[in-house]
């Protein structure tokens, strides 16, 4: 908050003129009058704060800029009198309670880093054309507490996640895709992606038998699924990622393989109720047995190895 409000002094005390310096005599340096409302102890570190940010920026008390520190020490008739004083001494910025100093002058500059909502209590016209003679900090709280409140309800994602997955969870059979008819998706088992809650789960497709990682964000009501997946094509190692998109008991979603093909795809939910068979299983590399031919494979190119 001090950088903001030194900023909003330089750029206050800049407007007057060139920065000037003890030596040059018989000009006046641009003097900053500051009331403040505490006591000199409570004060004190941030007095410190302000005059080392000034310092930080090149503007030293007594060598370019003029400070003037008048305290109140919690008494509100006190404050009143003690900015009269200070306007008396012709300072050519104001540093304090917003309120008071505005009530007080509408022609000295005024920065202040104790606002609440500056529009709501009248002292601005809006945040982004404020007018008049203030300037400073807003602590906004009338903006940002329906917003932390909006942020508070939102699920977390290991919420999204949970709830996610019971949607998404299950055995999904592919039944179309783009690219792939059904009797190549089907070349060694029948394709399917199964998605387990513990964001891990399985796919199959072609002569392809891989692992799956995914997560679940919800978008629009419903749930989607991205997802990564490693495993092997036949012999050779492959991997990929995907996405889907799941609605009720149906999934579209699209399919990508690792500096290869992507395709769209269609699944459909299978019932809990179905037995799995052992053949069903995925697949390992040296236990595929091949029903027809790959169309992954293009002819007269080889994989690694």
């Amino acid at each position: 908050m001090i950088r903001f409000v030194v900023h909003g002094l330089l750029i206050t005390s800049l407007a007057m003129g060139p920065v000037l310096t003890s030596a040059d005599e018989g000009r006046k340096l641009p003097t900053i009058g500051l009331a403040i409302p505490v006591d000199p102890a409570t004060d004190a570190p941030y007095q410190k704060a302000f005059r080392d940010g000034l310092r930080d920026l090149g503007y030293v008390d007594g060598r370019n800029v003029s400070l003037i520190v008048r305290y109140s020490n919690g008494d509100p008739a006190k404050l009143r009198a003690l900015i009269q004083e200070l306007i008396a001494l012709r300072v050519d910025v104001l540093l304090g309670e917003a309120s008071a100093l505005q009530e007080a002058t509408t022609t000295i500059p005024i920065v202040s880093p104790t606002m609440g909502d500056p529009v709501r209590t009248g002292l601005v016209a809006s945040l982004a054309r404020p007018g008049g003679n203030l300037t400073g900090v807003s602590a906004q709280t009338y903006d940002i507490w329906p917003k932390r409140l909006e942020l508070a309800r939102r699920p977390t994602e290991p919420e999204v996640m949970a709830k996610g997955g019971r949607m998404v969870e299950g055995r999904w059979r592919i039944v179309e895709t783009e690219l792939w008819d059904r009797e190549a998706l089907d070349l060694v088992l029948p394709a399917h992606i199964t998605l387990e809650r513990n964001g891990m789960g399985e796919m199959q497709l072609i002569a392809i038998g891989a692992s799956i990682d995914y997560r679940v964000e919800e978008r629009g009501g419903a749930p989607v699924v991205e997802f990564s997946w490693l495993g092997f094509d036949e012999m050779d190692p492959t991997s990929g990622r995907g996405w889907a998109r799941v609605e009720g008991d149906m999934m579209h979603g699209k399919l990508f393989i690792h500096q290869g093909d992507n395709s769209s795809f269609t699944a459909k939910r299978e019932r809990q109720d179905r037995k799995r068979p052992e053949s069903d299983k995925p697949v390992q590399p040296r236990a595929a047995k091949r029903r027809g031919r790959n169309p992954m494979r293009r002819p007269g190119l080889r994989g690694p190895g």
